[in-house]
């Protein structure tokens, strides 16, 4: 009961003096109630008030209290409520994270009024970089959670499925990161900027999906980038197997036929041959061929295909089903 009433009364004395004291510059002042003079200091971080010191006068008047162990004393008081306050708020942010990601907020609005709620600053969340744990050999885990703590200081970290998601409190330096990926053997990619971040899920889900098609297909130690592969995405957002089928057109049906029977890869010469403009150089450095033997190669699909490529419109639609194919290829 007497704590209940000391309580109480401390309320009562906070509530007469906060709403003059916050409106004034002072960082202190000494309120007098029933007789007891009682010093208020605020204590700040980030020009933020996060608390107050009270201070009772007992035998020695307030005003004699020397200035300079109050300021101390109010600056380890501040470390600490700081400390406890971005942990509070790291774990605030990492669970709204996890709601967004398993779907448990379905309405923006909701997801606004928790931001709101619970002071989230989400201006840190508007870009993440996607890991992808599954190269992760069991004996570097020690290393690997050290590694991730020098190389994203103060970064927001969260664990999800075989992926890890970083939120990077900093600029992100490249070659840090691609240096820490090849230590560890893994591969990640750089998101774009989340216009909302009521998107995670959807963009989380597509970029796994880019990550592991790519992983597949590159066989190396890389930091892609979203913002690369946009051709991919209305490609990986299409669940269904099927739909991807039916997206492809006959005559590069019929090649990816041939390929599968002959065990060619003429699929795949044909798109780096339409992305590089036709040229036969460029196909040969970047199949690291020569060019003669890329020229021999598209003779043999022009009579597979029964088309000369002459046709730009036909060679885009080509681009785009040899673009699923190899999709197709490399996510089974």
């Amino acid at each position: 009961t007497c704590l209940r009433n000391h309580a109480a009364q401390m309320l009562e004395i906070i509530s007469d003096v906060t709403r003059p004291f916050l409106e004034s510059d002072s960082d202190h002042m000494i309120f007098e109630y029933k007789g007891r003079k009682r010093l208020f200091q605020k204590i700040t971080n980030d020009n933020k008030i996060i608390g107050f010191l009270v201070i009772l006068e007992n035998d020695r008047p307030l005003e004699q209290i020397n200035q300079e162990v109050l300021f101390h004393l109010v600056k380890s008081i501040s470390r600490k409520l700081s400390s406890s306050h971005t942990n509070l708020s790291r774990s605030s942010t990492i669970a709204l994270l996890s709601s967004l990601l398993n779907n448990d907020i379905h309405d923006e609005d909701v997801m606004e009024e928790k931001v709101k709620e619970e002071e989230i600053d989400i201006s840190r969340l508007k870009q993440y970089i996607l890991i992808s744990l599954s190269g992760l050999k069991k004996s570097r885990y020690h290393f690997f959670e050290k590694d991730v703590n020098n190389i994203f200081d103060d970064a927001l970290l969260l664990y999800e499925d075989k992926y890890l998601l970083v939120f990077p409190h900093d600029e992100i330096h490249v070659k840090k990161v691609i240096d820490f990926l090849c230590k560890n053997q893994l591969s990640a990619i750089l998101s774009t900027p989340l216009l909302s971040l009521f998107d995670l899920s959807f963009s989380y889900r597509i970029n796994a999906k880019l990550l592991d098609y790519l992983i597949k297909k590159e066989k190396q130690c890389l930091l892609y980038k979203e913002e690369e592969h946009y051709s991919l995405l209305p490609i990986i957002g299409i669940e269904d197997k099927k739909n991807l089928l039916s997206m492809i057109h006959p005559d590069m049906m019929k090649l990816w036929n041939y390929d599968k029977e002959n065990h060619s890869d003429y699929c795949y010469t044909l798109l780096i041959y339409l992305s590089s403009g036709k040229s036969l150089m460029e196909t040969g450095n970047r199949l690291s061929f020569h060019k003669n033997t890329i020229g021999y190669r598209i003779n043999q699909i022009k009579d597979i295909i029964e088309n000369d490529l002459e046709d730009s419109r036909i060679c885009i639609n080509y681009i785009s089903s040899l673009a699923t194919i190899d999709y197709l290829n490399y996510s089974e």
